[in-house]
């Protein structure tokens, strides 16, 4: 994912991409030891808990991704990068040989995992990777059959314009639903960013993703059969009830 996008990634300071912040930082703040962040990407969350003092281990399948953190990380201080680590690897099935006091996967990352297969075996990672009584925070958006309907054979749609001051490049990022599977539960979004320099010229970068979307009662059986209890869900990062947000976001710890 974001192999031809990951340097677009950061432009985005809509709600969406920031309003999360706060929740993984209150969270994070209950933890006793280091924190495994899924699909960490760019670090957008990484670094903002480093930042607030706590040692993150991240792992992302996207090299593109990474470079764009590591690149992030030469411009923090030596005492927030040396509280990161990260490595590439796949969130479906992975191995680091230890255990940590909380493991997360922000922004709807997870529904990149389209199979039982890959969801079983993200699944049951974080459960080896988990200390005991440790925290497992799993976000996944609502599935709102009006919205999907929408999506399906709608028009590009434009997200945000961002001015870069030190190319003078004007992004454009627009989205698209090429199809839905109803069938598999699976999205097929496009992403584009249209670069336009100083001098007029345009030029395009896109790259095609596939979401598995969840209701809620198909991600609480996920979580159950595969060692953990729920101990909190919302609709959002806010504690709003669940089925009335645009999130799942669900709290669990592992059963003994």
């Amino acid at each position: 994912m974001f192999l031809r996008t990951a340097r677009f990634y950061d432009l985005d300071m809509s709600d969406l991409a920031t309003h999360d912040l706060a929740f993984y930082r209150r969270h994070a703040a209950l933890s006793k030891g280091s924190i495994l962040e899924l699909a960490c990407g760019t670090g957008r969350v990484t670094i903002a808990l480093a930042r607030a003092g706590h040692c993150v281990h991240g792992i992302d399948l996207s090299q593109s991704m990474l470079a764009v953190l590591e690149e992030k990380l030469v411009g923090e201080s030596a005492e927030v990068s040396e509280r990161v680590t990260i490595v590439q690897g796949d969130m479906a099935e992975f191995d680091l040989e230890r255990q940590f006091s909380s493991v997360i996967v922000p922004f709807r990352a997870f529904q990149a995992l389209t199979s039982f297969e890959q969801q079983r075996g993200c699944l049951l990672s974080v459960r080896r990777h988990l200390e005991p009584g440790g925290r497992f925070i799993l976000d996944v958006f609502m599935p709102h059959p009006h919205v999907l309907q929408r999506w399906e054979g709608a028009a590009d749609h434009v997200d945000w314009v961002a001015h870069d001051p030190e190319s003078g490049e004007t992004i454009t990022r627009r989205s698209r639903c090429r199809r839905i599977d109803p069938e598999r539960q699976i999205i097929y979004p496009e992403l584009s960013f249209e670069v336009t320099s100083r001098d007029g010229s345009v030029r395009t970068f896109a790259d095609q993703l596939a979401l598995r979307f969840f209701y809620p009662y198909q991600i609480q059986t996920l979580l159950t059969t595969h060692g953990f209890r729920i101990e909190e869900e919302w609709g959002d990062y806010h504690r709003g009830p669940l089925g009335y947000g645009p999130e799942q976001v669900y709290i669990c710890t592992p059963i003994a």
